[in-house]
Protein backbone atom coordinates (compact mmCIF):
# COMPACT_ATOMS: atom_id res chain seq x y z
CA UNK A 1 0.00 0.00 0.00
CA UNK A 2 2.87 2.56 0.57
CA UNK A 3 4.52 1.72 -2.32
CA UNK A 4 1.41 2.13 -4.55
CA UNK A 5 0.68 5.99 -2.82
CA UNK A 6 4.88 6.76 -2.92
CA UNK A 7 4.66 5.83 -6.49
CA UNK A 8 1.21 7.82 -7.10
CA UNK A 9 3.02 11.20 -5.24
CA UNK A 10 6.18 10.47 -7.66
CA UNK A 11 4.02 9.83 -10.75
CA UNK A 12 2.18 13.22 -9.80
CA UNK A 13 4.96 15.16 -8.40
CA UNK A 14 6.84 14.52 -12.24
CA UNK A 15 3.87 15.55 -14.16
CA UNK A 16 3.35 17.98 -12.28
CA UNK A 17 6.50 19.18 -13.35
CA UNK A 18 6.30 18.40 -17.01
CA UNK A 19 2.92 20.29 -17.07
CA UNK A 20 4.48 23.72 -15.57
CA UNK A 21 8.02 22.96 -17.95
CA UNK A 22 6.09 22.37 -21.27
CA UNK A 23 3.35 25.36 -20.26
CA UNK A 24 6.21 27.58 -19.94
CA UNK A 25 8.13 26.85 -23.15
CA UNK A 26 4.93 27.15 -25.01
CA UNK A 27 3.90 30.82 -23.55
CA UNK A 28 7.62 31.06 -24.62
CA UNK A 29 7.47 30.62 -27.52
CA UNK A 30 3.88 32.33 -28.33
CA UNK A 31 5.97 35.24 -26.99
CA UNK A 32 8.93 34.52 -29.65
CA UNK A 33 11.40 34.61 -26.65
CA UNK A 34 11.61 30.81 -27.68
CA UNK A 35 11.33 29.23 -31.22
CA UNK A 36 9.97 25.80 -31.56
CA UNK A 37 9.63 23.79 -35.30
CA UNK A 38 6.14 22.19 -35.41
CA UNK A 39 7.79 19.04 -33.99
CA UNK A 40 9.33 20.46 -30.92
CA UNK A 41 5.76 21.59 -30.12
CA UNK A 42 4.19 18.84 -30.90
CA UNK A 43 5.56 17.17 -27.95
CA UNK A 44 5.67 19.70 -25.70
CA UNK A 45 1.96 19.79 -26.28
CA UNK A 46 1.83 16.26 -25.92
CA UNK A 47 3.09 16.65 -22.56
CA UNK A 48 1.26 19.00 -21.18
CA UNK A 49 -1.86 17.84 -22.43
CA UNK A 50 -0.84 14.04 -21.22
CA UNK A 51 -0.27 15.00 -17.81
CA UNK A 52 -3.19 17.30 -17.67
CA UNK A 53 -5.58 14.95 -18.27
CA UNK A 54 -3.62 12.27 -16.16
CA UNK A 55 -4.50 14.93 -13.80
CA UNK A 56 -8.58 15.20 -14.78
CA UNK A 57 -8.91 11.48 -15.24
CA UNK A 58 -7.08 10.96 -11.62
CA UNK A 59 -9.53 13.29 -10.00
CA UNK A 60 -12.69 11.79 -11.39
CA UNK A 61 -11.34 8.40 -10.09
CA UNK A 62 -11.52 9.80 -6.59
CA UNK A 63 -14.84 11.61 -6.71
CA UNK A 64 -16.12 8.21 -8.93
CA UNK A 65 -17.05 10.50 -11.31
CA UNK A 66 -17.73 8.42 -14.75
CA UNK A 67 -14.70 8.93 -17.12
CA UNK A 68 -16.69 9.47 -20.16
CA UNK A 69 -17.36 12.89 -17.98
CA UNK A 70 -14.00 13.76 -18.50
CA UNK A 71 -14.12 13.15 -21.86
CA UNK A 72 -15.45 16.61 -23.05
CA UNK A 73 -12.30 18.47 -20.93
CA UNK A 74 -10.23 16.23 -22.70
CA UNK A 75 -11.47 16.90 -26.23
CA UNK A 76 -11.15 20.63 -25.51
CA UNK A 77 -7.28 20.15 -24.55
CA UNK A 78 -6.44 18.47 -27.24
CA UNK A 79 -8.53 21.04 -29.48
CA UNK A 80 -6.78 23.68 -27.85
CA UNK A 81 -3.22 21.95 -28.74
CA UNK A 82 -3.66 21.70 -32.57
CA UNK A 83 -4.89 25.27 -32.29
CA UNK A 84 -1.56 26.50 -30.66
CA UNK A 85 0.65 24.12 -32.69
CA UNK A 86 -1.54 25.96 -36.08
CA UNK A 87 -1.16 29.64 -34.25
CA UNK A 88 2.27 29.31 -33.15
CA UNK A 89 4.57 27.16 -35.10
CA UNK A 90 4.79 28.29 -37.95
CA UNK A 91 8.30 30.43 -38.40
CA UNK A 92 8.15 34.49 -37.51
CA UNK A 93 8.11 36.78 -40.24
CA UNK A 94 7.43 40.99 -40.38
CA UNK A 95 4.75 43.12 -41.13
CA UNK A 96 6.20 46.48 -42.26
CA UNK A 97 3.47 49.40 -42.78
CA UNK A 98 3.89 52.39 -44.08
CA UNK A 99 1.78 55.74 -44.03
CA UNK A 100 0.32 57.35 -47.02
CA UNK A 101 1.03 61.40 -47.86
CA UNK A 102 -2.08 63.25 -47.94
CA UNK A 103 -4.88 60.56 -47.17
CA UNK A 104 -5.13 61.53 -43.35
CA UNK A 105 -7.45 63.51 -41.66
CA UNK A 106 -7.52 67.47 -42.31
CA UNK A 107 -5.78 67.86 -39.33
CA UNK A 108 -2.85 65.06 -39.54
CA UNK A 109 -2.24 66.46 -43.05
CA UNK A 110 -1.86 69.98 -41.97
CA UNK A 111 0.13 69.21 -39.48
CA UNK A 112 2.35 67.16 -42.03
CA UNK A 113 2.74 70.04 -44.15
CA UNK A 114 3.59 72.77 -41.43
CA UNK A 115 6.33 70.26 -40.16
CA UNK A 116 7.98 69.41 -43.44
CA UNK A 117 6.99 72.62 -45.43
CA UNK A 118 3.84 73.18 -47.51
CA UNK A 119 5.39 73.55 -51.31
CA UNK A 120 8.17 70.39 -50.48
CA UNK A 121 5.99 68.45 -47.92
CA UNK A 122 4.94 65.27 -50.26
CA UNK A 123 8.55 65.48 -51.66
CA UNK A 124 10.04 65.45 -47.82
CA UNK A 125 7.65 63.25 -46.92
CA UNK A 126 8.10 60.23 -49.26
CA UNK A 127 12.20 60.57 -49.73
CA UNK A 128 11.74 60.21 -45.56
CA UNK A 129 9.35 57.90 -45.01
CA UNK A 130 9.06 55.48 -47.85
CA UNK A 131 13.42 56.06 -48.60
CA UNK A 132 14.68 56.55 -44.85
CA UNK A 133 12.04 54.70 -42.73
CA UNK A 134 11.52 51.77 -44.07
CA UNK A 135 15.11 50.92 -43.29
CA UNK A 136 14.41 52.11 -39.89
CA UNK A 137 11.62 49.85 -39.63
CA UNK A 138 13.79 46.83 -41.32
CA UNK A 139 16.66 47.60 -38.55
CA UNK A 140 13.88 46.38 -35.73
CA UNK A 141 13.69 43.12 -37.54
CA UNK A 142 17.49 42.84 -37.38
CA UNK A 143 17.23 43.76 -33.51
CA UNK A 144 14.85 41.67 -32.72
CA UNK A 145 16.07 38.18 -35.02
CA UNK A 146 20.02 38.48 -34.28
CA UNK A 147 20.52 40.43 -30.54
CA UNK A 148 19.65 37.88 -27.47
CA UNK A 149 18.62 40.60 -25.12
CA UNK A 150 16.51 43.66 -26.45
CA UNK A 151 16.60 47.13 -25.48
CA UNK A 152 14.34 49.02 -23.82
CA UNK A 153 11.86 50.50 -26.67
CA UNK A 154 13.67 54.07 -26.33
CA UNK A 155 17.01 52.61 -27.03
CA UNK A 156 16.17 50.52 -29.57
CA UNK A 157 14.83 53.56 -31.77
CA UNK A 158 18.27 55.79 -31.09
CA UNK A 159 19.75 52.26 -32.42
CA UNK A 160 17.98 51.64 -35.87
CA UNK A 161 18.34 55.24 -36.71
CA UNK A 162 21.91 54.88 -36.31
CA UNK A 163 21.43 51.70 -38.42
CA UNK A 164 19.27 53.71 -41.33
CA UNK A 165 21.89 56.31 -40.95
CA UNK A 166 25.01 54.26 -41.48
CA UNK A 167 23.13 51.82 -44.35
CA UNK A 168 22.42 54.95 -46.27
CA UNK A 169 25.72 56.92 -45.80
CA UNK A 170 27.44 53.16 -47.04
CA UNK A 171 24.85 52.98 -50.00
CA UNK A 172 22.93 55.57 -50.67
CA UNK A 173 23.03 58.24 -53.55
CA UNK A 174 24.40 61.01 -52.21
CA UNK A 175 21.84 63.60 -53.43
CA UNK A 176 19.21 61.80 -51.28
CA UNK A 177 21.26 61.53 -48.44
CA UNK A 178 21.89 65.19 -48.41
CA UNK A 179 18.27 65.68 -48.93
CA UNK A 180 17.36 63.50 -46.05
CA UNK A 181 20.20 65.88 -44.03
CA UNK A 182 18.32 69.17 -44.79
CA UNK A 183 14.72 67.14 -44.57
CA UNK A 184 15.56 66.86 -40.47
CA UNK A 185 17.41 70.12 -40.33
CA UNK A 186 13.86 71.85 -41.81
CA UNK A 187 11.68 69.25 -39.33
CA UNK A 188 13.51 70.20 -36.31
CA UNK A 189 13.11 74.12 -37.01
CA UNK A 190 9.28 73.86 -37.68
CA UNK A 191 8.13 71.47 -35.35
CA UNK A 192 6.93 72.04 -31.94
CA UNK A 193 8.98 71.50 -29.86
CA UNK A 194 7.18 69.64 -26.71
CA UNK A 195 9.52 69.82 -23.93
CA UNK A 196 11.83 72.70 -22.56
CA UNK A 197 14.90 73.42 -23.19
CA UNK A 198 15.85 71.14 -20.22
CA UNK A 199 14.51 68.37 -21.17
CA UNK A 200 16.31 65.85 -23.88
CA UNK A 201 14.66 63.88 -26.24
CA UNK A 202 15.73 60.61 -24.50
CA UNK A 203 14.31 61.66 -21.29
CA UNK A 204 11.14 62.86 -22.84
CA UNK A 205 10.49 59.78 -24.23
CA UNK A 206 11.51 57.75 -21.41
CA UNK A 207 8.97 59.60 -19.52
CA UNK A 208 6.20 59.53 -22.07
CA UNK A 209 6.39 55.94 -24.11
CA UNK A 210 3.30 54.53 -24.06
CA UNK A 211 0.98 57.63 -23.76
CA UNK A 212 -1.32 58.39 -26.77
CA UNK A 213 0.07 62.08 -26.64
CA UNK A 214 3.61 61.44 -26.97
CA UNK A 215 2.01 59.00 -31.05
CA UNK A 216 1.35 62.25 -32.69
CA UNK A 217 2.89 63.28 -35.78
CA UNK A 218 4.67 66.41 -33.26
CA UNK A 219 5.91 64.88 -30.69
CA UNK A 220 6.72 61.11 -32.04
CA UNK A 221 8.54 63.16 -34.73
CA UNK A 222 10.21 65.95 -33.07
CA UNK A 223 11.86 62.74 -30.74
CA UNK A 224 12.32 60.46 -34.03
CA UNK A 225 13.77 63.65 -36.03
CA UNK A 226 16.15 64.04 -33.12
CA UNK A 227 17.28 60.61 -32.75
CA UNK A 228 18.21 60.59 -36.85
CA UNK A 229 20.20 64.55 -36.18
CA UNK A 230 22.14 62.64 -33.10
CA UNK A 231 22.77 59.93 -35.73
CA UNK A 232 23.55 62.13 -38.43
CA UNK A 233 26.19 63.82 -36.01
CA UNK A 234 27.86 60.52 -34.54
CA UNK A 235 28.03 58.64 -38.10
CA UNK A 236 28.93 55.51 -37.34
CA UNK A 237 30.26 53.14 -39.03
CA UNK A 238 27.72 49.85 -40.06
CA UNK A 239 29.44 46.98 -39.29
CA UNK A 240 29.61 48.41 -35.89
CA UNK A 241 25.95 49.35 -35.64
CA UNK A 242 25.31 45.56 -36.78
CA UNK A 243 27.67 44.27 -33.90
CA UNK A 244 25.53 46.38 -31.11
CA UNK A 245 22.36 45.07 -32.91
CA UNK A 246 23.46 41.90 -32.44
CA UNK A 247 24.58 40.76 -35.79
CA UNK A 248 27.39 37.84 -35.25
CA UNK A 249 30.32 36.93 -37.48
CA UNK A 250 29.95 40.29 -39.81
CA UNK A 251 31.29 39.94 -43.19
CA UNK A 252 31.82 43.51 -44.67
CA UNK A 253 30.38 43.79 -47.82
CA UNK A 254 32.22 46.13 -50.90
CA UNK A 255 30.28 49.92 -50.77
CA UNK A 256 28.13 50.65 -53.83
CA UNK A 257 25.23 52.88 -54.47
CA UNK A 258 21.52 51.77 -54.53
CA UNK A 259 19.87 54.35 -57.24
CA UNK A 260 16.68 54.57 -57.03
CA UNK A 261 15.07 57.66 -59.63
CA UNK A 262 12.09 58.00 -58.40
CA UNK A 263 10.90 57.31 -54.62
CA UNK A 264 7.40 56.06 -53.89
CA UNK A 265 5.00 53.65 -52.73
CA UNK A 266 6.42 51.77 -56.20
CA UNK A 267 9.89 51.54 -54.84
CA UNK A 268 9.26 51.37 -51.23
CA UNK A 269 9.09 47.29 -51.34
CA UNK A 270 12.06 47.31 -53.43
CA UNK A 271 14.24 49.22 -51.14
CA UNK A 272 13.12 47.04 -48.19
CA UNK A 273 13.77 43.97 -50.92
CA UNK A 274 17.37 45.22 -51.80
CA UNK A 275 18.98 45.89 -48.16
CA UNK A 276 17.10 42.17 -47.33
CA UNK A 277 19.58 40.40 -49.57
CA UNK A 278 22.44 42.98 -48.67
CA UNK A 279 21.72 42.33 -44.84
CA UNK A 280 21.44 38.92 -45.31
CA UNK A 281 25.30 39.21 -47.02
CA UNK A 282 26.64 40.96 -44.16
CA UNK A 283 25.68 37.92 -41.93
CA UNK A 284 22.20 39.14 -40.48
CA UNK A 285 19.48 36.94 -39.80
CA UNK A 286 16.42 38.62 -41.56
CA UNK A 287 13.31 36.97 -41.79
CA UNK A 288 10.49 37.16 -44.40
CA UNK A 289 9.54 40.67 -44.98
CA UNK A 290 6.02 41.78 -45.81
CA UNK A 291 4.71 45.49 -46.80
CA UNK A 292 2.13 47.09 -47.07
CA UNK A 293 0.75 50.78 -46.82
CA UNK A 294 -1.80 52.95 -44.75
CA UNK A 295 -3.74 56.05 -45.44
CA UNK A 296 -3.10 57.48 -42.00
CA UNK A 297 0.80 59.40 -42.24
CA UNK A 298 1.31 58.84 -38.80
CA UNK A 299 0.96 54.94 -38.90
CA UNK A 300 4.85 53.95 -39.59
CA UNK A 301 5.21 50.17 -37.46
CA UNK A 302 6.69 46.70 -37.59
CA UNK A 303 4.97 43.21 -36.76
CA UNK A 304 6.10 40.22 -35.63
CA UNK A 305 3.94 38.02 -37.18
CA UNK A 306 3.13 34.36 -37.95
CA UNK A 307 1.82 33.19 -41.87
CA UNK A 308 -0.39 30.84 -40.76
CA UNK A 309 -1.70 29.18 -44.12
CA UNK A 310 -0.14 31.49 -45.94
CA UNK A 311 -2.95 34.43 -45.07
CA UNK A 312 -0.07 37.22 -44.97
CA UNK A 313 0.47 36.22 -48.92
CA UNK A 314 -2.50 36.64 -49.48
CA UNK A 315 -3.04 40.34 -47.80
CA UNK A 316 0.33 41.65 -48.25
CA UNK A 317 2.96 42.47 -50.49
CA UNK A 318 5.87 39.43 -49.95
CA UNK A 319 9.26 41.57 -49.91
CA UNK A 320 12.58 40.56 -51.09
CA UNK A 321 13.98 36.59 -51.66
CA UNK A 322 12.81 33.69 -49.76
CA UNK A 323 14.78 32.67 -46.98
CA UNK A 324 18.02 33.39 -45.01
Amino acid sequence: MKKTITGMIVIKAVSALAIIASACLLAANAMGAAKLNILQAVIAVTFFIGCLAFWIIDDAKKKNIKFKSSIPAIVILLLAGCAYVICFTPPQVVLITTGRYGQGTAEQNEVVDSVLGEEYAKERFELYFQWYNVLHETGHSIIWFNRQRQPDAVDAEQLVNDFAVAFWAYYGENEKFNDLKSTVAYALENIKRPVDESITYIDYARDNWGKNKFFTFNNYGWFQFSCINNSLREMKPLESVLAEMGVKNIQIQPQKTLVYPVIGEDTASKIIGDAVSILREWGAVVPEIYHTFDNDPNKHMIQIKRNIFGYLDMLYEHVGPVGE
